[in-house]
């Protein structure tokens, strides 16, 4: 399948207040839905394939819903250290499909014609969240002044899963999960550069009542295959690099 959606509108909100040494802030990014036109490409099954079988069309609307954001966060600001304390909502309960409804795609087999009917992959998704810990450290403020250049970060994170343990799939294998990360920027004049590092921590997963189903349209629900039960093992590494250049 292979569509494009030209326009999608979005929008997000955000306050913030300061309190002395606190900074306080919040945002709302609201959801959106993807309605897009393209092509769906079809093989035809082997076993018809035999028969002659042959497939006409290949266009399709593709259907999904994407979630809303809610942020906040509360940072203490010193000169040699400041503190940050944040949390997410995610809406992902608004990501429970993914809908294909071709439009007169159909095979033709022995004189009979077979129209492909919509697609739903099922991925019954559902609201996550995330708590967070970052500290960044001047070691100009603390230690000396020579050090002035040097801005020095760690953090922490824990994410609930937005899927499932019975929808987990090889599409979609993602569970709880905590990461540590660091960091540093180094300053020179005008130029700054800024690194960090981040690695999840992901236990691994035995799933043996998977409700994940292949997407047979064409085939009775009763007779579906479940392709999500299996060992799942993962482990996530970020690492970001950044220049800057400031007019000031």
């Amino acid at each position: 399948m292979d569509a494009k959606n030209g326009f999608t509108p979005g929008a997000a909100l955000g306050l913030s207040a300061t309190f002395g040494d606190l900074r306080v802030g919040a945002s709302y990014q609201l959801p959106y839905d993807v309605k897009a036109h393209g092509t769906l490409g079809v093989q035809v099954p082997q076993v018809l394939a035999t028969l002659g079988a042959t497939v006409s069309g290949d266009q399709t609307e593709v259907e999904l819903h994407l979630p809303w954001y809610l942020r906040g966060g509360v940072r203490w600001v010193r000169p040699a250290l400041e503190v940050e304390l944040a949390f997410t909502w995610d809406g992902w309960s608004r990501y429970r499909e993914v809908t294909f409804r071709p439009q007169a795609v159909a095979f033709q087999v022995k004189g009979s014609t077979v129209v492909i009917p919509d697609i739903h992959l099922i991925k019954g998704m559902q609201d996550s969240q995330s708590l967070r810990l970052g500290a960044t450290l001047h070691p100009g403020e603390l230690i000396a002044p020579p050090l002035s250049w040097l801005t020095l970060r760690a953090g922490a994170i824990g994410e609930t899963s937005a899927v499932p343990d019975e929808r987990l799939a090889i599409d979609q294998a993602h569970w709880a999960r905590v990461g540590l990360s660091v960091g540093a920027t180094a300053r020179l004049s005008r130029f700054s550069v800024t690194a960090g590092y981040l690695h999840y921590f992901m236990p691994g997963k035995q799933l043996r009542t998977s409700a994940a189903m292949q997407a047979a349209p064409l085939r009775p629900e009763a007779e579906a295959t479940v392709v999500g039960n299996g060992d799942y093992s993962a482990s996530v590494e970020l690492v970001g690099v950044s220049l800057a250049w400031s007019l000031e």
